[in-house]
Parts: structure tokens; sequence; C-alpha cells
């Protein structure tokens, strides 16, 4: 590994570009991201490996001071970015993540990588050094749902109770429309009911107001009412 230049801190446009490039690509390892969580509290940091002119892999690093004076928490969402098959550059990019956060004080490293929840993935960051925390802050799974087929085709492979919920919707006359920053207002209305529901906690109006001006006019998200 003795190839492997470390670029404690890439600029927002080459990591962008590499990290919309990787076959692992998440948002939240965008420099957008990091940019929002910076109005909210947090530290963003860029960190990679380079061999030659390009990375090879990196994790964007948010820090957040921990209360009482306990130092920073350093935590990666969906990442790092790396073949986690390449057992000694994974290491590598680990060892020099862990200098940088513990030069930004951080007393902790929570990483929350877009894999698997499997034996063999959690022996593979046991060897790391990582342990399994009692809580997440991404939500712990994430559903993928087949869409290639006709609508009938999708509906079929639905529970019945959503196919009902469906149908009703639509006699009930429901429409789905794109919508724009104006809707915003009643987007988070409709978030802070059903959290309040579903016991999640939802941030506050100015959280998504900056969310929606960085990622929709990049073509990142869009933002969608059921009226």
């Amino acid at each position: 590994m003795a190839d492997l230049e470390l670029i404690p801190s890439v600029e927002p446009g080459a990591w962008d570009s590499w990290v919309a490039a990787h076959p692992s690509a998440h948002i939240l390892q965008a420099s957008a991201w990091g940019d929002l969580k910076t109005r909210f509290g947090w530290a963003a940091q860029r960190v990679g490996l380079a061999r030659g002119n390009g990375l090879v892999a990196g994790a964007q690093v948010l820090f957040r001071r921990l209360p009482a004076g306990l130092g920073r928490l350093a935590y990666i969402p969906r990442g790092p970015l790396v073949d986690w098959n390449d057992e000694a550059l994974t290491a590598r990019l680990f060892d020099a993540v862990s200098v940088e956060a513990r030069a930004g004080g951080a007393i902790a490293l929570m990483v929350e990588p877009e894999l698997p929840d499997d034996p063999v993935q959690c022996e593979r960051m046991q060897a790391l050094g990582f342990r399994a925390a009692p809580v997440t802050i991404q939500p712990p799974r994430t559903i993928v749902v087949d869409i290639a087929g006709d609508e009938q085709a999708v509906l079929a492979n639905m529970k019945s109770k959503a196919r009902y919920n469906i149908r009703l919707a639509e006699r009930k006359g429901v429409t789905v429309r794109p919508a724009s920053e104006a809707d915003l207002p009643a987007f988070h209305d409709l978030m802070a009911t059903t959290g309040e529901r579903d016991a999640f906690g939802v941030h506050a109006p100015a959280y998504y107001e900056q969310a929606y001006r960085l990622f929709v006019p990049r073509d990142w998200a869009r933002l969608l009412l059921a009226e």
C-alpha cells in the first residue's frame, strides 16, 4: 500500500465526481449532504486515498460535539466508499480515517456502511475493530421494490392491504404531483403528523428547506405530494 497517497481533505468537485462514478455511491456521501449537516451543528471532512491521479477509496466523515465536554463523535453515513473485498485497502482507509478523526477531537467513530446485515459483514467489521451499536442514526433497513413490470405485475407483488389502499386512493381521487419549495410547509405538516403517530423524529422546517435547495436544483432529489 506504499503507492497510496492520503488526501485528508478532498475538495468537493473532485469528491462528487468520484462518488457519482462509484458502484456503491450514496447521496449521504455527496458533498452537498455534508454542506447540509454543517448548517445544523455538524462539521464535514472528506478523507480520500489516491493512487496515481485518482481516488480509490474515501469517506465523508461528519463530526458533532458531544454534551458535557466529552469531545466529538465522528460518523460516516452510508460509507465509506471502498472495495470491501480488498481487505488491505479497506484497513488502510480506516487507519487513515481513524487518524483524522482523532485529530479532529473525536472520541468514537460510528459507521453505517451500505452493506448487507449478515454474519459475513459483521465479522468483517469486527475484524476492523468495530462492534454493533445499540442504536442507529439512519433507518436500519432498506426495502427494494422491483417495478420493472407493468402496473398489474407490481401490484401483484404487494400485500393485499397495500393493493386495497391504492385502489381506495384512486377511487377517492387522490393524485400525486411534483411539488415546489412553496409546498414544503404542507410536507412538514405531513411529516410531523406521521412522526407523532409512528414515533420517529422530524427535523425543523428550516432543515427541509435547506435540503430542498441543495438537492432538488441538481436533480438529486424530488418532492412529490399526494392530494
